[in-house]
């Protein structure tokens, strides 16, 4: 039995307004000033719903255990995250602590991505 495009993306959405929550996402365009020697950064906030969970923490190679490789989770609808482009670093702010994202995947056949992000120290 097939089940429909729209069936999915209503349980998708109903899944969203079940278990979503509130997170700021951050894209930071870096660009170096030669007269300063610096980095400077442009920030563009944005609101976005997303499932948010943690993964299983292991720690990064070459570390001793001392940095973890993903520290949390968000799980965002496909089309309500920006297409990567170019430069852009994204930064997700939850619950007042703020993570880069590292990665993303695209689970098959879910109009979702999740965000694998590790929190900036």
């Amino acid at each position: 039995m097939q089940i429909s495009e729209t069936q999915l993306a209503e349980d998708r959405d109903r899944i969203f307004d079940d278990w979503g929550e509130p997170f700021t996402l951050r894209q930071v365009t870096q660009s170096f000033v030669p007269e300063t020697q610096q980095i400077a950064e442009d920030v563009v906030e944005s609101t976005l719903t997303g499932i948010i969970g943690t993964s299983p923490s292991s720690p990064t190679p070459d570390t001793r255990g001392q940095s973890g490789t993903i520290d949390l989770v968000v799980r965002v609808k496909a089309e309500e995250f920006p297409a990567a482009a170019g430069d852009v670093t994204y930064r997700i702010v939850s619950h007042g602590t703020e993570y880069d994202v590292i990665s993303q995947s695209q689970p098959a056949g879910l109009a979702v991505l999740d965000l694998f992000c590790r929190k900036i120290a």
